[in-house]
């Protein structure tokens, strides 16, 4: 008798799991946007026109996304909750006439994102270090992820803005775990230019900003130190260049101009992590003959 009151309870308790598992289930496939309503989104948002081919594909963290190919060549990627990750259109001789202003792009820029990402808009400032540009046709606006009032770079929304007015593409960065430092114990400002003034020349100017260091397992605090000449980052509570733990000792000389010496010993693998803000922001400075300018040493999580 107690045997099959045990099996009874198991057999519950095993009903219940699975119960549990179903609605689940349900719930996230009741959470997935349909092909409809993931071009609709887009439709309402950049104005495409007809769709000529919409798939379901994973992305890198291997999760659905509605991949969507209008006939004007137009492409949008859109998540399974409704998010529009990506959106990219083709120039046209009527997207490169307008009278657009720097002003008025950021305007166009920000009222996109509020619309497409309510919540997220408004953890967003515009990127103290990528200042809206205008490229070509296009103004270039980005807005990064603000955490304890300090830029996170890696975090954001970049937006092409047309010269008439309308949407040459769109992408959208954020990363839902991330746990960042306290500000307390950073260094002043003229503390960490005399650090920098090792390195640089000219009048510097300090940007503290959250990085994601590769050898690290959260956002390291930061400073950009930005001259006429070049740029160089800095840990911001001990004002050290940011190289790898334990780099081998090759001696290599690089010649790096934005520096006050000529040519500077240091590691193969250090010189890319010491000057990683110059390959972040794209200053193209050249380590040997590899040029890491245009670089992206720090992909969304």
């Amino acid at each position: 008798m107690r045997l099959k009151a045990k099996f009874w309870a198991l057999f519950s308790i095993l009903g219940f799991f699975a119960a549990v598992n179903a609605s689940v289930c349900t719930s996230q496939a009741a959470s997935q946007i349909s092909k409809q309503q993931a071009e609709n989104i887009v439709s309402n948002a950049f104005h495409p026109g007809s769709v000529e081919k919409a798939t379901k594909i994973s992305n890198q963290q291997k999760l659905p996304e509605w991949n969507i190919l209008y006939a004007n060549g137009s492409t949008a990627l859109v998540s399974m909750s409704g998010t529009v990750e990506r959106f990219s259109s083709i120039a046209t001789a009527a997207s490169a006439k307008g009278k657009t202003t720097n002003k008025q792009a950021v305007a166009i820029a920000r009222k996109l994102i509020q619309q497409l990402d309510p919540s997220h808009s408004k953890l967003v400032k515009l990127d103290p270090l990528h200042p809206n540009v205008l490229k070509g046709a296009q103004f270039t606006v980005s807005f990064t992820r603000v955490a304890n009032g300090i830029p996170f770079p890696a975090n954001g929304f970049k937006v092409a803005v047309n010269k008439n007015g309308s949407i040459g593409s769109y992408s959208r960065t954020w990363s839902n775990s991330v746990a960042f430092p306290e500000k307390k114990g950073v260094l002043s400002q003229q503390n960490i230019i005399n650090h920098a003034d090792n390195y640089l020349t000219s009048s510097p100017h300090v940007t503290l900003f959250y990085y994601m260091v590769p050898w690290k397992k959260t956002p390291q605090l930061l400073d950009l130190v930005q001259t006429k000449g070049g740029q160089v980052a800095l840990y911001a509570k001990n004002g050290t260049l940011v190289t790898p733990p334990n780099s081998k000792q090759s001696s290599v000389a690089v010649h790096i101009p934005i520096y006050k010496q000529a040519w500077f010993k240091w590691t193969t693998v250090g010189v890319a992590s010491v000057l990683l803000a110059s390959a972040l922001f794209g200053a193209g400075v050249k380590f040997g003959r590899r040029n890491l300018g245009h670089e992206n040493p720090n992909p969304a999580a």
